[in-house]
């Protein structure tokens, strides 16, 4: 029960009482549950020097939890190394950790090297990470860059058939890729899904990628779009 819990830190709080050991599994939950995360913290911390690898893995996944809800981030890039180093299977979730701990504190060229390890367990939550690089690399003017993890989510979205990020991710990755056959096919794929401006501004860049100008007549048709269909009336003369 969460309020029994709140009561319970606050009487370990209050009185600075250490209980026995057999009690530390409760007292964790019990700190994580009323936001002691300080409490739950310091409770790890007898077991980070266990011999036993499987007690230092058990009490160092938590020690990471609660650091995380603490923004340390610091130390949660820390214990994850350690964590990994001694738990070969099983590190995705913590590497998660270890890359937007990274990331917060601005650290982004070892973020991308976490990236780089995720991006082997091919899962679809790595889009949430894979977006955090997209903006960062355009507002850093790396396009290609932005463009190859524009692509990575784009493959993930085909294969778990869920569209987050989405234009936004076709329109970055068929304006700066190198690979003009596969912006095509990926602009062309993504019709389906939009419409208004979004469908008026993918058959623009459908007619300037193909040279074609079936995809500007499209896009006259499209309605709720101003400004594309504007760019798209304007171009009429170039083809």
């Amino acid at each position: 029960n969460k309020n029994e819990c709140i009561k319970a830190i606050e009487i370990i709080k209050k009185y600075k009482l250490t209980l026995d050991k057999k009690y530390d599994d409760k007292v964790y939950e019990c700190a994580m549950k009323a936001k002691a995360y300080d409490i739950a913290s310091i409770i790890c911390n007898k077991y980070l020097d266990s011999p036993d690898d499987k007690v230092f893995i058990k009490w160092m996944k938590r020690k990471i939890e609660a650091l995380w809800k603490l923004r340390n981030y610091k130390d949660v890039v820390a214990g994850v190394d350690d964590l990994c180093n001694v738990m070969k299977k099983g590190c995705y979730k913590y590497l998660r950790y270890k890359f937007f701990s990274l990331w917060y504190l601005k650290r982004y060229k070892e973020a991308l090297k976490v990236a780089k390890k995720l991006e082997k367990f091919d899962k679809f939550e790595n889009v949430d990470i894979f977006i955090k690089i997209i903006k960062w690399a355009l507002n850093n003017n790396d396009n290609l860059l932005a463009a190859t993890y524009a692509k990575k989510i784009i493959s993930l979205k085909e294969k778990y058939k869920a569209y987050p990020y989405s234009p936004f991710v076709e329109f970055v990755y068929a304006k700066y890729t190198k690979d003009k056959k596969d912006a095509i096919k990926v602009l062309k794929n993504l019709l389906n899904r939009v419409k208004g401006e979004d469908k008026a501004r993918a058959l623009f860049m459908l007619a300037n990628l193909t040279g074609d100008k079936k995809y500007l007549n499209e896009c006259l048709k499209v309605e709720d779009s101003k400004l594309w269909r504007g760019l798209c009336k304007d171009a009429m003369s170039l083809f």
